[in-house]
């Protein structure tokens, strides 16, 4: 069986293995404009996929470049792919370079806004291995110029673990109106009662020193989010919080549990 169009939940992967049979289930990255980018096995445990390049369906080639605080000579930055052919919608009047909302068309190259880090063989390769760390339309510089690696972070706090058990669902950071960085997190069930303050503890012990986290990268502010958004796609939760959540990030006591974590 395969699935696509988004991250399945543990939750449509048990209904597929159980309900419908499905021994093997893979799951497909691509976009409308490209078809397929790469597969894998979701929720693995690195959440690896293999470039489709090469196959009916997949593209000729692709490559990394660099954006912002991710540097593609580490095998980490902005995915290019150069597609068998690009499908334009009818009604996409944004430009005639523009192929769609997810990339944009350079030459021989569609540049999506996918950042990419390399798991597996290298940049370039048919056979390499490649996980989704980031957008590019999500880190963000603060007012000394210094980058937040915002996908970084974000995989970083996801990761933590306390005694055997995840800490947290969902991580997100945002930049505050006076040029900190706040995160609102969602804590996994095992976590759902714990005071924020504990949750903020765990945050604070990780992220420090941590090899991946830059000192500046870590939040002035850690909130915890109280309603049971959509986890997936991120995008879309960022436009949820950042409508809903944006006055609480100028003033972390206006409504989120959350407090100031010294830097």
């Amino acid at each position: 069986c395969a699935v696509g169009g988004g991250a399945p939940s543990d939750e449509d992967l048990r209904l597929l293995r159980e309900a419908a049979g499905c021994g093997d289930v893979r799951e497909a990255w691509g976009s409308y404009e490209t078809l397929m980018i790469a597969h894998g096995v979701p929720r693995s445990t690195n959440h690896s996929y293999r470039m489709a390049v090469g196959s009916g369906l997949g593209v000729a080639a692709w490559t990394l470049r660099s954006f912002g605080p991710y540097d593609a000579r580490r095998g980490v930055g902005q995915l290019l792919v150069a597609p068998r052919t690009v499908n334009r919608h009818p009604l996409d009047e944004r430009g005639a370079n523009r192929a769609g909302s997810g990339g944009r068309l350079e030459g021989e190259w569609y540049a999506l806004r996918d950042i990419v880090e390399v798991r597996g063989g290298h940049v370039g390769s048919r056979a390499a291995t490649v996980t989704m760390l980031d957008k590019t339309t999500f880190p963000f510089q603060l007012p000394g110029g210094e980058w937040v690696a915002t996908g970084r972070v974000e995989r970083a706090m996801e990761a933590i673990d306390v005694g055997g058990a995840r800490l947290l669902e969902l991580a997100w950071l945002a930049p505050t109106p006076t040029g900190r960085i706040a995160a609102v997190v969602w804590p996994t069930n095992q976590f759902a009662e714990a005071p924020a303050a504990e949750v903020e503890r765990h945050v604070r012990r990780a992220l420090r020193g941590h090899p991946r986290v830059r000192s500046w990268e870590v939040p002035s502010f850690v909130l915890l989010g109280d309603e049971p958004w959509e986890y997936r796609p991120r995008a879309k939760v960022r436009a949820m919080l950042s409508s809903h959540f944006g006055p609480a990030l100028a003033d972390p006591a206006s409504g989120l549990r959350g407090a100031a974590l010294p830097n």
